[in-house]
């Protein structure tokens, strides 16, 4: 479980049945995107069970991606965009709603350095690794180096000319892994791409608060039978179940 709350700048993890393992950051500290041991307001987790490595978007203060092995719960690695140096600015003081909205940065597709926020990190079933830089309106994609490091492939711009709030805040995959579902923020709507190519399918949504519409597009997941889950934040508040039709 990741937490971005007043001070919340850990990730605890729990068996199924709710009993505690272990905690990764401390409450109440964070020291920069350089500390290989805090954590700043942290947005996504994965846990590579081939690596033994749990992979956190440490997103919401801090904008890098950090990772831990989940044998001795030691630091392992961290990474900026394109693979670099974490770098950028940190926020100061706790998140709120407000550093949210429209208009706090400037979006750049090719900024050198991770925006804010750091959104989602996951790993498909091909071994790459995808990072939501959603203030910059791109994916960028990671694969794993023969010592465990993260390297650079690609970038993957969605919706790249969109303003305020940022598009990619989150990723899903079909069952069959054909499918990405790209959960676009400030344009309210979820884009299909081809998961081999990248090429865009389509996409479908829109603004507003209709069965269907979205507001404040915050998460999407997929179930074993390739039907979306989606949740909305802020005065989105709900969550909405998508079913899956045909292909």
């Amino acid at each position: 479980l990741g937490e971005n709350g007043k001070g919340d700048h850990v990730v605890l993890n729990f068996t199924a049945e709710g009993k505690f393992i272990r905690q990764f950051g401390t409450r109440n500290s964070t020291e920069g995107n350089q500390s290989k041991q805090s954590l700043g307001n942290p947005a996504d987790i994965y846990h590579d069970t081939h690596t033994n490595e749990v992979v956190i978007a440490d997103g919401y203060i801090n904008k890098r991606i950090i990772g831990f092995n989940t044998n001795d719960n030691a630091f392992s690695q961290y990474w900026g965009a394109y693979a670099s140096i974490p770098g950028g600015g940190t926020r100061a003081g706790d998140f709120d709603v407000s550093q949210a909205t429209a208009g706090a940065d400037n979006i750049n597709t090719d900024a050198p350095n991770f925006g804010d926020i750091v959104h989602c990190v996951t790993k498909s079933d091909n071994g790459l690794i995808y990072v939501c830089d959603r203030r910059n309106n791109r994916l960028q994609v990671f694969k794993n180096d023969a010592k465990g490091k993260a390297v650079f492939v690609r970038d993957l711009v969605i919706a790249g000319d969109t303003m305020g709030l940022g598009t990619a805040t989150d990723l899903a995959f079909s069952p069959d892994n054909k499918y990405m579902y790209v959960a676009d923020m400030m344009n309210g709507r979820i884009w299909v791409l081809w998961h081999d190519t990248y090429e865009v399918l389509g996409s479908f949504g829109r603004p507003g608060r209709y069965p269907g519409q979205f507001t404040w597009l915050h998460s999407v997941v997929a179930d074993s039978q390739g039907n979306l889950y989606t949740s909305e934040v802020s005065t989105g508040r709900r969550v909405q179940k998508l079913v899956l039709v045909s292909e």
